[in-house]
């Protein structure tokens, strides 16, 4: 049986595989979303904070799981605060970082 011209999934069923669960449990973000010594230091070098945790955003969605901001978003709240909280920083300001202009 041949699936050509059909398709595997929907484009609701391909979307919920790229999109971060609103309900992610709190091992998931600890696990996916925690930012090591390493990272943190990478991220003191960007300027503003939207700057900062857009790019703590953007370094945690290319390894969990593995997609490009684009791809992942929208972001959950409970992300942003989760990273907001390791970078001192208000995770409203993320929307600054995502409706700059290219």
């Amino acid at each position: 049986m041949s699936l050509r011209g059909r398709e595997l999934l929907t484009s609701e069923e391909r979307l919920e595989l790229v999109r971060i669960p609103e309900d992610i449990s709190e091992q998931e973000l600890g696990r996916n979303f925690t930012l090591s010594n390493f990272d943190l230091e990478l991220i003191k070098n960007r300027r503003r904070d939207y700057n900062r945790l857009g790019f703590a955003v953007q370094l945690c969605v290319l390894r969990f799981p593995g997609w490009s901001l684009n791809d992942a978003e929208p972001i959950p709240k409970k992300v942003l605060q989760h990273l907001a909280r390791q970078l001192h920083v208000d995770p409203d300001c993320f929307s600054l970082y995502s409706s700059r202009e290219a």
